[in-house]
């Protein structure tokens, strides 16, 4: 993660902000950007679910769930939580969602590198997560952010393997 906190720095005036408390206003608001994102996410609505609250407020325990505004106006939420992962000891992605009203203008990885931002600096952990492979604009952030594919996972049905 250090080659990561070390890496460039998007460009732009958006603040992100560690949180302390997960409001049930800023929830709210987040089952509903998540809603009406998956409405319009076409094949990715079956594989991608919003994160329940107890998952979000693990992330808040962690010290890893952040806020993004731009003048002042919620535009985004992103968390982590620590785990472990085929022996990665970190830091596992479960959130990043940038609302509607600022989607398309390039703040997502301001609000990834506010998350790298606010995990732990005292470990040298790993950051990993599941990006689906339909997913171009997350995976896009992702890279553009210094993180690396490392694994591919592909779920055959057993039906077809036979």
């Amino acid at each position: 993660m250090r080659a990561l906190r070390d890496g460039p720095r998007p460009p732009g005036g958006a603040r992100v902000e560690r949180l302390t408390a997960l409001e049930d206003a800023r929830f709210d608001a987040y089952e509903r950007e998540f809603a009406a994102w998956r409405a319009q996410a076409g094949v990715l609505a079956g594989h991608v679910f919003p994160e329940a609250r107890a998952s979000l407020e693990r992330c808040l325990v962690d010290g890893a769930l952040v806020s993004l505004t731009v003048d002042g106006a919620w535009a985004g939420l992103a968390g982590a939580r620590r785990a472990t992962l085929w022996a990665l000891e970190g830091y596992e992605v479960v959130e990043e969602l940038v609302t509607a009203a600022f989607r398309g203008r390039g703040l997502a990885p301001s609000l990834q590198r506010g998350l790298i931002d606010a995990l732990d600096p005292g470990h040298d952990l790993q950051l990993f997560g599941t990006i689906h492979a339909a997913n171009a604009p997350s995976l896009a952030t992702a890279r553009r952010c210094g993180r690396q594919v490392v694994a591919t996972t592909w779920f055959v049905p057993l039906a077809a393997a036979t």
